[in-house]
């Protein structure tokens, strides 16, 4: 997984089946986790979705994804689809934003770190964010929440838009913001919600959440309306 920073982050094999269990609590991870660890590393082949089910119950737990929790879906995904790699330590398959991909779990939890970004540049710290209320349901059945979180955001977006009266206005595309604009470009590839996902398409979910995240905290846009990166994506 490619840090902020741009450079990868490698982890042993301790965090990954840590990955895996709440890291606050005393919890054991099953023996098994590290074995088909252990085995794919050795031999190759296909790591179980049993593992992935694992992670994304534990994100979806926590409304939080972390770097390694984020390393592990990429690997059972990439060994689900027996990809041809042969230089694995250089080889930044699914490690970054991909903006090219158009899996419709990857578009949406996408979409869902983008509107919490919104919501933060909107209104700043909040008791509960969309993701808090939100990821359980976002991750699973998009259709059932997304339509309504579009219309909460329209608000926010107004409230960030430049000033007309600005001196950098010069028309439509510059009155924007940059968080408009990330978020239009986004919908025209996402036209409509999936009423369910699967278990594959949820891996790509806590993916595609994660790279949109970690975007917001390695760049800033180059327009009036980026003044602080929200605390909430830490």
């Amino acid at each position: 997984i490619l840090e902020t920073d741009g450079n990868p982050r490698y982890f042993p094999l301790h965090v990954l089946i840590n990955a895996t269990i709440n890291r606050f609590s005393k919890e054991k991870p099953p023996a098994q986790i590290g074995e088909a660890l252990m085995r794919v590393a050795l031999h190759g082949g296909q790591l179980p979705l049993s593992l992935m089910y694992r992670v994304i119950n534990r994100v979806r737990a926590s409304r939080d994804i972390q770097p390694e929790q984020a390393a592990l879906i990429k690997m059972v995904l990439l060994s689900q689809h027996q990809r041809a790699i042969t230089d694995y330590e250089g080889d930044h398959t699914m490690s970054a934003l991909d903006d090219n991909e158009t899996d419709v779990g990857y578009l949406c939890g996408r979409l869902l770190a983008q509107l919490d970004y919104i919501q933060y540049r909107a209104q700043g710290r909040v008791n509960a964010t969309i993701v808090d209320r939100f990821y359980g349901t976002a991750s699973t059945a998009p259709a059932v929440v997304f339509p309504r979180l579009i219309k909460g955001a329209i608000p926010h977006l107004a409230a960030l838009r430049p000033s007309m009266y600005n001196n950098d206005y010069k028309g439509y595309a510059s009155s924007l913001s940059y968080a408009e604009k990330d978020l239009s470009h986004l919908l025209e590839r996402l036209t409509s919600y999936p009423s369910l996902l699967t278990l594959e398409q949820q891996g790509q979910f806590g993916l595609g959440f994660f790279h949109q995240k970690a975007k917001y905290l390695s760049s800033r846009p180059a327009t009036t309306d980026d003044v602080q990166v929200p605390e909430t994506l830490t």
